[in-house]
């Protein structure tokens, strides 16, 4: 899979979901240098960069190692003639930079690295959710009816799901599916439930 892929799929997730482009590029380095710390070992990072290019929709990752004589630590170091591959004029004692394939990571951690993108964003809009009704507790909002069950009646508002317990419910009133209906916001919890 091209950078370029891998940048859509993300930018299309976050846009579908209302994320920030800043935010998004946030996630998207930390989750490559997640996956640099799951392939070179922790101290890797030291070596490599992640860049994010949002606008032009690329993702680069630069290997930078010390050209030795003798390679006792491969993330580190270089042999001689392998630097020159990289760059015609490398010489020992300088650094060379690569640039790394993203599909030299595997198809397993590129994986990976969807799933934690989407369930970062996933978190990232259930905290929105609740600071938007958090901000609105004590305020009159208007739902409709979308399920009535026998301890509650599930209310849809916006894109989110709102429960009005039985409790809370004006005893005589009956509710029916798709009626609107008017709702005071009194407590808001953080659902910490399944995607």
């Amino acid at each position: 899979m091209a950078n370029t892929e891998i940048v859509e799929s993300f930018g299309t997730i976050a846009r579908e979901k209302g994320i920030d482009r800043d935010t998004l590029m946030g996630i998207v380095q930390e989750i490559f240098e997640t996956m640099i710390k799951k392939k070179f070992g922790e101290e890797a990072l030291d070596n490599f960069s992640v860049i994010v290019n949002m606008d032009k929709g690329d993702i680069e990752i630069f290997h930078e190692r010390s050209v030795v004589e003798n390679v006792d630590d491969t993330v580190r170091e270089i042999d001689l003639e392998d630097a020159l591959k990289i760059d015609s004029d490398a010489e020992v004692g300088e650094d060379v930079v690569e640039v790394v394939k993203l599909d030299s990571f595997g198809r397993r951690l590129i994986t990976n690295a969807k799933q934690t993108l989407a369930q970062r964003i996933r978190e990232i809009e259930r905290d929105r959710v609740f600071n938007e009704y958090n901000d609105k507790l004590g305020e009159l909002i208007v739902g409709e009816v979308y399920q009535i069950r026998r301890n509650e009646v599930l209310v849809s508002h916006g894109t989110s799901e709102l429960v009005m317990p039985k409790v809370e419910q004006i005893a005589k009133d009956r509710y029916r599916k798709g009626e609107n209906v008017r709702a005071i916001v009194k407590e808001v919890t953080r659902d910490t439930g399944n995607p």
